[in-house]
């Protein structure tokens, strides 16, 4: 989303605390100390925006042709080709890529994004934008799409990640960038293209994420050709990590979001959830439309719809899919959630889709599992999900 500055910002440490005095906010000693990395931000963008350099136009020229051809992902062929003409591109950057931006990461529910919005809405910049990943990644494809439906013959050569990084970015100064993860390798080279383009322009950019920028697509096919992302990023962010064991989304009732394992007695209690929010209404299937198709919902009551853990996250659905759901819906019920084995990436990389989409639109997850949360994933990296990655 885009959004104008506010009449009157203040540093991000000042709102946060305002927010403590008004009991908006719990106050977290390890947030506190990580405000300063915000302010940090805000008082460089300030700097920047008064100093001579903030008048400088941010323009760029479409990137003379790199002969990828047509189709968006033929650089997973060409990429090597093209890298000693992309290396230039770091005597041109903007002087508004020179302000360091934030990569702040740590534990999910500990803060992070609550915190990148306390400096989104403070920020002394009229133009920014604040992006959810799947969101972005969403947007890209579509972008993508546009340019090859409309490119000219006498435009099929230029490259078509600078012309996403323009539309995309010219009118953001500011990039803030929630919920950083890399699942494969088509998400790896598009964000690794992309920031290119985007630093060229001239962006301050500040991201959230789970993962340090080293553990990024850690053990992804091909992933040396996402290396030079890391490499960007950590010379353009300063990176911190929030070390904080406290994972506010658990702090309520977690005993309402997640049942397990499937027994007599837990059927029991799942089928009275049900029953408590669709308040008895019997429940129905429907459709949504996502672009140009259905996408089937077994059964829904008002605000509320269940699935079983096959349906959503067995079958070929999307972020897409799972958007218009959650766009649809205020509570989605999973049931009949197995432990994911080692070979189940695909299913794997649903789930996390489905969580963080849910997460993101603010909807409502009641799990109902065969095994405890810590042993969803079957094998000896469960960093992914875990407890701490349900809703």
């Amino acid at each position: 989303m885009l959004r104008s500055t506010r009449l009157v910002a203040v540093a991000p440490t000042q709102a946060y605390s305002k927010l403590i005095g008004s009991g908006g906010l719990r106050q977290d000693e390890r947030q506190v100390i990580a405000m300063k990395q915000l302010d940090r931000v805000y008082d460089d963008l300030l700097a920047f925006k008064k100093g001579p350099k903030g008048s400088i136009k941010r323009d760029v020229a479409i990137a003379p042709p790199n002969h990828l051809g047509h189709t968006p992902f033929s650089f997973f062929q060409k990429a090597q080709a093209v890298e000693t003409k992309k290396a230039k591109g770091a005597s041109v950057l903007h002087p508004l890529s020179d302000v360091k931006g934030l990569y702040m990461y740590g534990g999910v529910g500990c803060g992070k994004t609550m915190m990148m919005d306390i400096l989104y809405n403070e920020a002394p910049i009229e133009k920014k934008m604040r992006v959810h990943f799947h969101q972005f990644m969403l947007d890209v494809h579509s972008t993508m799409h546009s340019i090859r439906k409309n490119k000219r013959s006498d435009q099929a050569a230029i490259d078509p990640f600078d012309e996403v990084a323009q539309r995309m970015v010219t009118s953001a100064e500011l990039l803030c960038f929630d919920e950083l993860v890399i699942a494969d390798i088509s998400d790896a080279m598009i964000m690794r293209r992309l920031f290119d383009s985007f630093y060229r322009i001239g962006v301050c950019a500040v991201f959230t994420s789970n993962r340090q920028p080293d553990e990024l697509y850690k053990g992804g096919i091909n992933r040396e050709s996402f290396l030079p992302f890391i490499s960007l990023i950590k010379d353009r962010c300063v990176v911190y990590n929030l070390d904080s064991s406290v994972d506010y989304r658990l702090s309520g009732q977690p005993g309402e979001t997640y049942l397990a394992p499937m027994t007599a007695e837990n059927d029991r209690r799942f089928d009275e959830t049900v029953r408590r929010l669709t308040k008895g209404e019997r429940m129905i299937g429907r459709n949504l439309r996502v672009f140009g198709r259905d996408v089937r919902v077994p059964r829904s009551a008002g605000g509320v719809c269940q699935f079983t853990f096959a349906e959503l996250c067995g079958s070929e659905l999307s972020t897409a899919d799972y958007s218009v759901i959650a766009k649809a819906f205020h509570t989605v019920l999973l049931e009949h959630v197995p432990a994911i084995g080692p070979n189940d990436s695909d299913v794997k990389r649903r789930f996390i889709a489905l969580v963080d989409t849910l997460y993101q639109y603010k909807v409502k997850l009641v799990v109902y599992a065969e095994v405890a949360p810590q042993m969803l994933e079957s094998t000896p990296d469960s960093s992914l999900l875990s407890v701490d990655t349900i809703c």
